[in-house]
């Protein structure tokens, strides 16, 4: 009679659904309970992708697309280091075969992220490329003279422990863990997932004339890789400081180096609009005065084809633009600041210009 009133029902209940349940569940309680570890965790790889990978060695060391003091030079250098990858020379050195490489018809797929993500990794982050015939490489004057960024080169891994001492000192040995092993591992796994999908998914709006392999965009990753993830942009503009071109484009890596100029701890800002050589010309020969179209049309890339289609927008001509199918030519000549800036690049894009401007 008491089993009549509770009248049992077996329910079922999905286990794939309690699984993620349960541990979603613990995670937040992990999070929250762990919050500080975290946030060490997160302000320090913040502080040194930004700092230290994307300016100190991207934007000024190896594209020199801006200028700084040399002790402002150095601190980002050894953020960039903080980061754990390598050392200023090997960082270098690793760009600029790649950068090479990535120009040649037969570039080898360790270079060009040929692979799929899994090889791609176990490639990338424990193995490495070696050459029979392997190029001379000098990183140049400033720089492969400068005795600091010897030191650095030399003892890379140590630089660890002054920053984990510091963190032992406030937060024991979990913060260490966190704040040094964790944030390494995710920094360098990061560095080259968005290095792969950069080279093998998403948009494209610029393409480079004799590259055999070119580069995406990935909006997607513009905050956590500060803005590297434009990838595409940086391809055509190697010599810019700034990568998100357009608006809605998040570029923190370039917020970063314009709140150094408000400072006055960086000047001569290089851009598409004031780098050295800058004149955007049409096809036919006509200037656009060296400024960026100021619309970012949508573009697709045909499969085994190097053409551009261009997928115009529903009503577009009715609001005074017209398709020109036309393409311009940027030379893109990096000034002479080290011998692996002596490169030059020719990109193309068809663009769609006001009807005022077709005439």
């Amino acid at each position: 009679a008491g089993l009549e009133r509770i009248r049992p029902q077996i329910v079922y209940e999905n286990p794939v659904a309690r699984f993620v349940s349960g541990h979603t569940n613990k995670f937040g309680e992990f999070l929250i309970q762990k919050s500080h570890l975290v946030a060490v965790f997160l302000v320090l790889l913040l502080i040194t992708m930004c700092t230290g990978h994307s300016v100190g060695f991207h934007r000024r060391l190896i594209h020199r697309t801006f200028k700084c003091p040399r002790w402002l030079e150095r601190l980002l250098v050894w953020s960039g280091t903080l980061v754990g990858m390598h050392g200023p020379f090997w960082v270098i050195h690793s760009h600029d075969l790649r950068d090479w490489a990535q120009r040649q018809r037969n570039c080898h797929p360790f270079l060009r992220h040929g692979q799929g993500p899994l090889k791609d990794a176990w490639w990338n982050l424990h193995c490495r490329l070696q050459l029979r015939n392997s190029p001379a490489f000098d990183p140049g004057s400033g720089i492969g003279d400068d005795a600091f960024y010897r030191f650095l080169q030399r003892t890379w891994m140590l630089q660890q422990f002054p920053l984990a001492l510091i963190l032992y000192a406030i937060g024991d040995f979990p913060w260490v863990v966190w704040g040094i092993c964790v944030r390494v591992t995710v920094g360098v796994s990061m560095h080259w997932f968005v290095g792969y999908i950069c080279h093998t998914h998403g948009p494209q709006s610029w393409v480079v004339d004799e590259g055999a392999i070119q580069a995406h965009n990935v909006p997607w990753a513009a905050i956590p890789s500060m803005g590297e993830s434009w990838h595409n942009n940086h391809h055509a503009f190697p010599a810019s400081a700034r990568h998100g071109l357009y608006p809605g484009q998040i570029d923190i890596g370039f917020a970063f180096i314009k709140a150094l100029q408000r400072f006055g701890l960086a000047w001569d800002i290089q851009t598409p609009h004031n780098l050295p050589t800058p004149g955007l010309c049409f096809s036919d020969g006509r200037r656009s005065e060296g400024h960026l179209p100021t619309t970012l049309p949508k573009f697709a890339i045909r499969p085994g084809s190097r053409d551009i289609e261009h997928m115009a927008p529903a009503g577009d001509h009715q609001n005074g633009q017209q398709d020109l199918r036309d393409t311009f030519y940027l030379s893109n000549t990096v000034p002479q600041n080290g011998p692996w800036q002596s490169t030059s690049s020719v990109v193309t894009r068809q663009v769609f210009l006001p009807a005022a401007l077709a005439s």
